[in-house]
C-alpha cells in the first residue's frame, strides 16, 4: 500500500514530534539529579515505547492493506506524546533545582517510608500560590497496557526498573525556603497519599448519605434558578433550569455533584485531621497562615471546603489532644489557640453556594466517626500536648539564643537526644509567633528590618535544625 503525500506527511511528523521530545528529555536529564533524574529516565523510556507501538500498528495496517484514517491513527499517538509532554514539562525546574530546600528531603522520604516503601520524591518549586501533591503510579506499566499488543517485548520487563510512585510535591517559588509553612509540605500533601493508598476518606465518603430533606430543597430551589449564562440576564424572562430539565434528571445532576463534592471536602478534611494529629499547632498556624495569604478564609471550592471549616475542625482537634487545657510553659500558645478559636467560631462574611452548604451539613452530621478512624490510625504517633511541652520550650529557647533547635539536653542523666520533626516545627512557630522580637535584640536589628531579618534567620535555624537532628537520627546507635 502506497501512502499519499498528506497521509506520509501525517506519519512522518508524527515521528519527529515524538522523536524530538524524546531528545528534549535527554538533554534535560544531564541537568538534574535524583528523583527528577530517575523521572525522565522513565519519560524517555515511555516516548521510546510510543514510538516504536507506533511503528508496529503501521506496519500491521501496511502490511493488511487496511483502509484507515491515517490522521486519527496519528492522532492517538500525539495524543500519548503531547499528554507525556506536559506531565514531565510542569515539574522541570525553570531556574534552578537549588530552589528547593534540600534539607526537607530526607524527612519527606522518612514520611512517606512509613506507609510506602516503593517511590522516587520529586521536589517541585512552581509558578502556582499553593502547596500540591501528585502521584503517579506505575507510570512506565500504565503506558505498557494502554499499548498492548504493539509493545515490544524488550520493553515489557522494563517496568519494574522504576518505582511505583513518581511522588511531586510542588509549592510556591517564592515560600522555597520557608520552612514553617513547609509544614503543609511535610504533612498535609504527603498525607493525601497516605488516605490514598489507606483509603481513609474513601471508606467514610462510601458511608456517608445525604440527608433527604436537604437533597429535596436544593432540588427544588435549583429547579426554580435562573440559568447562569451570560446574556441571560438582559432579556426581559430569564430562563431558568425548570424550561431545560425535568425534576427526575436534575435531581440526579444534583445528586452527583454533592457526592462528589463530599469526596472531594472528605479527601482535605481526613489530611488535615492526620497533619494536625501529627504536627500539631504548627500545621494549624501553616494553614492559618497560609489561607490569608491566598484570601480562602470563606471561600470554598468544589475541591476544597472553607478555610475556617477547615480550621474548627482542626481546633476541635487540638483540643482532643490537650492543647487547650492550661500549662505553666504553654500559656502563650494556648491564648493564641483561644484567640483562633473564637475567631474560627465567628459565622462566614459570605453567603455559601446551597451546593456547598449542603455538603458541608452533611459532613458535619458524620464528623464523629471520620475522627475516630483517623484518631486510630495515629494513636502512636500523635503529637500530643504533653510532647509539645516536653521539647517545643527548650527548643524556642535555643532558637532565642540563635541556635538551631536541633538538640535536647537531659540534664540529669548528662544525655542529649533529637528533637522529632513535629517539636522542630512547633519551636519554630513558637519563636515566630511569640519570640521574634528576642531573636531580632540578638542579630542587633531594629525598626522595620528587625521582622524581615529576624524570620530569615529564624527560617535559616529550623532548616538547619531539621537536616541536623535528621542527620543525628540516621547515626547508628553506639
Amino acid at each position: 500500500m502506497v501512502l499519499l503525500s498528506i497521509e506520509k506527511q501525517f506519519v512522518k511528523q508524527t515521528l519527529l514530534d515524538i522523536s524530538q521530545t524524546e531528545r528534549a528529555f535527554d538533554e534535560c536529564k544531564v541537568k538534574v539529579h535524583g528523583g527528577l533524574r530517575t523521572f525522565l529516565e522513565a519519560s524517555i523510556l515511555i516516548t521510546q515505547i510510543i514510538k516504536d507501538s507506533y511503528k508496529q500498528e503501521l506496519r500491521k495496517i501496511l502490511s493488511q492493506g487496511i483502509t484507515v484514517d491515517y490522521f486519527k491513527f496519528c492522532q492517538k499517538y500525539q495524543k500519548l506524546q503531547r499528554e507525556l509532554h506536559c506531565d514531565v514539562v510542569k515539574f522541570m525546574p525553570t531556574v534552578s533545582e537549588n530552589e528547593y530546600p534540600p534539607e526537607i528531603v530526607r524527612p519527606i522520604e522518612g514520611i512517606i517510608s512509613d506507609f510506602e516503601k516503593d517511590f522516587t520524591l520529586i521536589l517541585h518549586p512552581c509558578d502556582g500560590s499553593t502547596f500540591v501533591i501528585t502521584a503517579i503510579p506505575d507510570m512506565v506499566g500504565n503506558c505498557i497496557e494502554s499499548l498492548k499488543p504493539y509493545v515490544l517485548k524488550k520493553y515489557i520487563n522494563k517496568r519494574n526498573k522504576f518505582p511505583k510512585w513518581f511522588v511531586i510535591l510542588s509549592f510556591p517559588r517564592m515560600l522555597s525556603r520557608n520552612p514553617l509553612l513547609h509544614t503543609i509540605t511535610l504533612s498535609h500533601e504527603i498525607l493525601h497519599l497516605k488516605d490514598h493508598i489507606e483509603r481513609i476518606s474513601e471508606s467514610t465518603s462510601n458511608q456517608i448519605v445525604i440527608p433527604k430533606v436537604k437533597l429535596d430543597k436544593l432540588v427544588e430551589e435549583t429547579f426554580k434558578r435562573k440559568i447562569p449564562i451570560p446574556g441571560f440576564e438582559l432579556m426581559l424572562m430569564p430562563r431558568t433550569y425548570s424550561e431545560f430539565y425535568s425534576k427526575d434528571v436534575l435531581e440526579q445532576a444534583v445528586m452527583e455533584k454533592c457526592t462528589d463534592v463530599i469526596k472531594s471536602w472528605i479527601a482535605e478534611i481526613v489530611a488535615d485531621l492526620l497533619a494536625i494529629r501529627i504536627m500539631g499547632p504548627a500545621y494549624f498556624f501553616a494553614s492559618a497562615e497560609h489561607s490569608l495569604a491566598l484570601g480562602i478564609m470563606d471561600r470554598d471550592s468544589d475541591s476544597h471546603p472553607n478555610t475556617r471549616m477547615r480550621l474548627k475542625i482542626m481546633m476541635s482537634e487540638l483540643r482532643s489532644l490537650g492543647y487547650l487545657r492550661g500549662r505553666k510553659h504553654n500559656t502563650e500558645i494556648i491564648e493564641l489557640l483561644k484567640k483562633w478559636n473564637t475567631y474560627v467560631k465567628n459565622k462566614a462574611t459570605i453567603q455559601q453556594d446551597p451546593i456547598h452548604s449542603v455538603a458541608a451539613y452533611t459532613i458535619s452530621k458524620n464528623l464523629a466517626s471520620l475522627k475516630i478512624n483517623v484518631r486510630q490510625r495515629t494513636n502512636n504517633i500523635e503529637y500530643s500536648s504533653s510532647k509539645f511541652h516536653r521539647e517545643v520550650w527548650e527548643l524556642t529557647n535555643l532558637i532565642n539564643n540563635g541556635i538551631p533547635p536541633c538538640e535536647l539536653m537531659d540534664f540529669k542523666n548528662r544525655e542529649s537526644n533529637y528533637p522529632s520533626l513535629a517539636g522542630i516545627l512547633n519551636a519554630g512557630y513558637a519563636a515566630y509567633l511569640c519570640g521574634l522580637d528576642q531573636l531580632g535584640s540578638l542579630i542587633g536589628q531594629s525598626g522595620e528590618k528587625v521582622e524581615i531579618e529576624s524570620k530569615q534567620k529564624l527560617d535559616e535555624l529550623v532548616l538547619k535544625a531539621i537536616e541536623a537532628a535528621d542527620v543525628w537520627k540516621s547515626w547508628p546507635n553506639t
